[in-house]
């Protein structure tokens, strides 16, 4: 399907030319650094 190729795959393949990530650019989810807490400290 051409217009799949052209939403995805090209932008895809220009990522992996250009060494960049999908989420460069992008602010942090949690920008500091936090002790963990609850269930997720185990």
């Amino acid at each position: 399907d051409l217009r799949w190729a052209r939403v995805h795959l090209l932008p895809w393949v220009g990522r992996r030319l250009t060494g960049r990530s999908s989420g460069d650019g992008r602010p942090p989810k949690r920008p500091d650094l936090l002790p963990l807490v609850g269930e997720d400290a185990t």
